[in-house]
């Protein structure tokens, strides 16, 4: 049985390809995840602070929470 921390773990870093799509998440925790693990955990509510989102061309990605009507796709974390 996991031990309960009491803590979800926030993205804290991202790691991006050549054309600057987020290829893996580092968390407040220092664990790294491929951006599909990511999304997953996200959605298993494991990681917070973000939410999946799909973009104009229907891909998820891991959005900001909003603020208004926008969602930021974590273009301005920093990278790892």
């Amino acid at each position: 049985m996991a031990e309960y921390t009491g803590h979800i773990e926030k993205i804290a870093n991202v790691r991006k390809n050549d054309n600057g799509d987020i290829i893996a998440v580092k968390t407040d925790k220092g664990n790294v995840y491929p951006i599909e693990e990511a999304i997953n955990k996200v959605k298993a509510q494991e990681i917070g602070g973000v939410t999946v989102e799909r973009d104009s061309s229907g891909k998820e990605r891991l959005a900001s929470n909003p603020t208004g009507l926008h969602y930021g796709f974590l273009d301005n974390v920093p990278e790892f």
